[in-house]
């Protein structure tokens, strides 16, 4: 009987060293080194390509060592929404395969606006203890921009940003505002550090309160007025705030006076601005809007004909003409 038991426990014993229990074998799993960049890009535009649809938008592959293994991230914007896809690629048995891939809101929802390019390339920074990827992002249409500083958190799978955004100047350089005042948590180191980076950033230039208030006071009268140039009979008047930068032109103008109303003219912020003052109710508004330099005509001078009804003179190459718009009714007559 003893022998039965020595021969069961030496087959054992031999059963143990093969499969390695017995740790005389070494361990059959090969250390996978962190991919250089040159290689995570092919390897994102293997594993994770861009949808058909955006194959012109850029990806951005970015290999990072985790304690479970090196990554390769991959951010894929979406070229006309306000998200971002993240595609986490792992190795495992000698390739690369997707271990999560989620669609993160990166931007703020500015309509109009469509995925440009990456600014920079992703750089791996440490805030708070927390390793963050940051990279900027720019979208457009036309003359609006926004930029976008994006942070995407490695322990917490999280994304957070913060966006300038306005129009584009002459100069390339944007002018606008930053969306910090909306956000929270703007006290995080990370955040601070993004709000900081723009706040420095010599291409934005901060639109000041009053700007920012006749900018959106002309928008305003634009978008509820879309046919004054053209066929409209009747405009809507708007609204402007005493703090405008409109309202300060307007003050410092050569005006038209009637016994109800004053009138200015005043070319800024791109466009050829009547702004109209009501003597009853000390109340501003603009009366009339149109782009400098438009093709066809040109608004060379305004004045009364009168108590309301405001003459809009115009050159069109060596002939003149005239619109009129009343103050009170709001008619346009051609």
């Amino acid at each position: 009987m003893k022998r039965y038991d020595f021969l069961g426990l030496a087959a054992m014993a031999l059963l143990a060293v093969s499969c390695g229990v017995g740790g005389t074998k070494q361990s059959t799993n090969v250390k996978v080194e962190l991919p250089t960049q040159a290689e995570a890009d092919s390897i994102a535009n293997v594993h994770a390509p861009a949808p058909a649809a955006a194959s012109s938008t850029p990806s951005l592959a970015c290999p990072v060592q985790k304690a479970q293994g090196p990554r390769v991230y991959v951010f894929s914007p979406s070229v006309d929404s306000n998200y971002i896809k993240v595609t986490s690629l792992m190795p495992k048995s000698g390739k690369w395969v997707e271990e999560s891939s989620v669609n993160y809101v990166a931007f703020d929802m500015v309509d109009g606006l469509r995925f440009k390019a990456f600014d920079d390339s992703a750089v791996v920074r440490t805030f708070g203890g927390q390793r963050f990827f940051t990279f900027g992002a720019l979208r457009e249409n036309g003359t609006a921009a926004a930029s976008t500083e994006v942070l995407y958190n490695l322990d917490t799978d999280g994304i957070q940003s913060v966006t300038f955004s306005g129009k584009y100047l002459k100069d390339g350089r944007i002018e606008g505002s930053s969306n910090k005042t909306m956000l929270v948590g703007t006290e995080r180191p990370e955040m601070q550090w993004a709000i900081a980076r723009q706040a420095e950033n010599p291409n934005f230039v901060e639109l000041s309160r009053g700007n920012l208030m006749s900018d959106q006071a002309i928008e305003w009268w634009l978008e509820y007025n879309p046919k004054a140039l053209t066929s409209a009979s009747k405009v809507v008047f708007g609204a402007l705030p005493a703090e405008s930068s409109l309202v300060e032109a307007f003050k410092a103008a050569k005006k038209e006076n009637s016994p109800k109303y004053r009138a200015a003219l005043i070319r800024m912020r791109g466009y050829a601005v009547v702004v109209a003052y009501r003597k009853s109710s000390a109340a501003y508004y603009i009366a009339w809007v149109e782009p400098l330099g438009r093709k066809g005509a040109s608004l060379n001078n305004i004045y009364f004909e009168n108590d309301t009804n405001l003459a809009l003179y115009y050159y069109r190459g060596n002939t003149t003409f005239k619109h009129h718009v009343n103050l009170a009714s709001a008619k346009i007559t051609r």
